[in-house]
């Protein structure tokens, strides 16, 4: 290496911290925004481990023949 490399390789590390490219721990990352990010203050979103609605109940119901 020459030194001219030595001094872009210095350059190169502070372009990569002001870009915020530092090492992340796997506990630290974000994956997903928060529910107040999302929704706004003073919204309470839930998360449910149950459905409330039966399986056998369709989401959509389908539509029905007119002339029938």
């Amino acid at each position: 290496m020459s030194v001219a490399d030595e001094g872009d390789d210095h350059d190169m590390s502070e372009e990569y911290a002001k870009r915020g490219e530092q090492i992340v721990l796997h506990e630290d990352k974000q994956y997903y925004p928060e529910a107040e990010k999302i929704y706004g203050q003073g919204v309470e979103a839930l998360v449910e481990e149950e459905d409330h609605q039966p399986l056998t109940q369709p989401i959509i119901e389908p539509v029905k023949d007119k002339f029938s």
